[in-house]
């Protein structure tokens, strides 16, 4: 795979890579919420633009349920249950709060945030290190028993 300069792109050619061809899955879906937080294609082709020019990142921050100090953030806009910032970070440094497309699963009646397992980042756990079903997600059903797709025995213990 030949690897891409970034700084030779622009506009929606690097938007483009960055929600499609960036190395970092989670990533990519970060910065596809940028049209949705501007409500705006040209401005979030000119905001993933200055971005890699000043090596800055994209973080999403959802309230209850991550504490994350934004006060040294640019406010981007409104994103589906949180916020899209612009942080100093550097994207390489990893500093990076993120939950994949199915985060709306999480907020809605799971028991998976409050199990010793539970992986945010990914939306995984030792049992579903490749994503937790929609059934435990949604709160459709409990990992109380092992389930026959799972790895291992892991089931749900709670953290409280």
């Amino acid at each position: 795979m030949k690897r891409q300069d970034i700084q030779k792109l622009r506009g929606e050619d690097l938007f483009y890579y960055f929600t499609h061809e960036h190395p970092d899955e989670n990533y990519r879906s970060v910065v596809a919420l940028l049209p949705y937080a501007l409500m705006d294609m040209e401005k979030a082709c000119d905001l993933i633009e200055k971005c890699v020019r000043e090596n800055k990142t994209l973080i999403t921050v959802y309230p209850g349920i991550e504490n994350m100090d934004t006060s040294d953030m640019e406010y981007i806009g409104d994103i589906m249950d949180g916020g899209l910032y612009v942080s100093d970070e550097p994207y390489f440094k990893e500093r990076m709060y993120l939950i994949d497309d199915r985060h709306e699963y999480f907020s809605y009646g799971s028991k998976c945030a409050q199990c010793q397992h539970f992986d945010m980042v990914g939306m995984a756990c030792k049992a579903f290190p490749n994503g937790i079903p929609v059934k435990y997600l949604s709160g459709d059903a409990e990992h109380t028993k092992i389930d026959p797709e799972q790895k291992g025995n892991t089931v749900f213990i709670s953290k409280i």
